[in-house]
């Protein structure tokens, strides 16, 4: 008797506080759902489009090869201009380019007499085309994103060709030959798609030179060198 009469009131008193947990149940959920409401939502970043773009360049080069264009041109730095395309946002900062240049000088055929290097009063003309395709990888270096350094290598071909005055069978010369490149710079925007850059490349093309005349006397093979490249261009 004793024990139904327990069990009674426990019931009782269960059903006397339902409302209250009740009430204590929704409350919680309430509170649960507005502080879900509350936390930001993390939207995933879309990954960056591909940008194409296009540019003018100018290169200032120093020759590898000193004393073969000193005794020639009486200079080894030379100036060159040209125009190139690319492709960004590849994959995260990943980046390709193609890029044409062109120098041109003239200077005077010459000799070398017991180390010493004599002009023969022969005007000679110089032409250095070089194509390079190039890749590489650009890291922002601000918040806004203005500023963007990059770096990269790439392949070169780079055709020489040497015509003078009066020249005799096999005395003017055009060759193609094969080269590497590394370099590094930094660009930024100036309004709206336009852009302005600069570069430090350092260029190898081996066996290019050496096989006779002034530059076979000097021991110089090497038609690449340092230069410092400048871009204005536009990226849409």
């Amino acid at each position: 008797m004793r024990i139904a009469v327990g069990l009674l009131a426990l019931v009782l008193a269960l059903f006397a506080s339902a409302p209250v947990l009740a009430e204590q149940v929704g409350t919680a959920l309430a509170e649960r759902s507005i502080d879900q409401q509350r936390k930001p939502v993390v939207v995933p970043r879309a990954a960056p489009k591909p940008v194409l773009g296009g540019y003018g360049l100018f290169d200032y080069e120093w020759m590898t090869a000193k004393d073969t264009f000193d005794a020639v041109f009486n200079t080894q730095k030379f100036r060159g201009v040209g125009a190139g395309a690319e492709v960004l946002n590849l994959w995260q900062g990943l980046f390709a380019r193609v890029s044409f240049s062109r120098t041109s000088v003239t200077g005077s055929r010459a000799d070398v007499v017991n180390g010493v290097p004599l002009s023969l009063g022969i005007p000679l003309r110089r032409k250095l085309m070089t194509v390079e395709f190039a890749g590489g990888w650009r890291i922002p270096v601000d918040r806004r994103r203005r500023y963007t350094a990059y770096g990269g290598a790439g392949v070169l071909l780079v055709t020489y060709r040497e015509t003078s005055d009066f020249a005799g069978p096999g005395e003017d010369s055009r060759d193609t030959f094969k080269g590497y490149t590394a370099f590094g710079g930094i660009d930024a925007g100036i309004w709206k798609w336009i852009y302005a850059g600069a570069e430090a490349q350092y260029r190898r093309v081996p066996d290019a030179l050496g096989d006779g005349g002034v530059s076979k006397e000097f021991g110089d093979t090497d038609l690449g060198g340092a230069t410092i490249r400048i871009l204005f261009g536009v990226r849409k």
